[in-house]
């Protein structure tokens, strides 16, 4: 019994690591920036991401301050420092303003990066006024991922007739000729 024991304590052992890999790879965090056409960048938003349920977590939101009587552009988006890339979208300053809700959409592929952004704001109602997103923000995050496009639906080979010619259909008869 002792041999067996002492068998089983390294494989559970190991087995608790990997669980523990796993649950540490299944959360993501997220920076993203706003970046006003006349100025420097600055962070909007920082959103942790549990991978394996999508669900998503504000962890700090700070609005641009300066832009909200301005109708300039803006660049909203994710800047990879890998690629010196940035990737996002272009919005009014106006969608900042305290009369909208704003939405982040986080696009994630299958390998759980996320890979584009998406922003909108629609009117705050009455009942939106009354309640707040997770973690007390006034942004919401939905996190979309990819799906796997049409396919086609394949049927029967098509027989040709021995000189190699498509059969020709028989011409439907009418309820008379029937």
């Amino acid at each position: 019994m002792s041999r067996l024991h002492n068998f089983l304590r390294p494989v559970f052992a190991l087995l608790l690591l990997c669980s523990t890999i796993v649950f540490a790879v299944s959360d993501s965090s997220v920076t993203v920036w706003s970046w006003p056409l006349n100025g420097s960048p600055q962070q909007l938003a920082e959103v942790s991401i549990d991978t394996s349920t999508l669900a998503a977590t504000v962890n700090n939101y700070t609005p641009p301050d300066s832009l909200e009587n301005s109708d300039s552009p803006v660049r909203i988006g994710l800047y990879d420092p890998a690629t010196s890339a940035w990737r996002g979208i272009v919005t009014s300053s106006t969608t900042f303003s305290p009369a909208n809700r704003p939405k982040l959409v986080l696009h994630m592929d299958k390998a759980k990066e996320i890979y584009h952004i998406g922003f909108e704001a629609s009117p705050k109602s009455t009942y939106e006024a009354s309640t707040q997103p997770s973690g007390g923000s006034t942004l919401a995050v939905e996190v979309v991922t990819t799906k796997p496009g049409p396919r086609p639906h394949l049927n029967k080979p098509i027989v040709l007739s021995p000189d190699g010619k498509l059969p020709e259909k028989e011409q439907e008869k009418t309820l008379l000729q029937k």
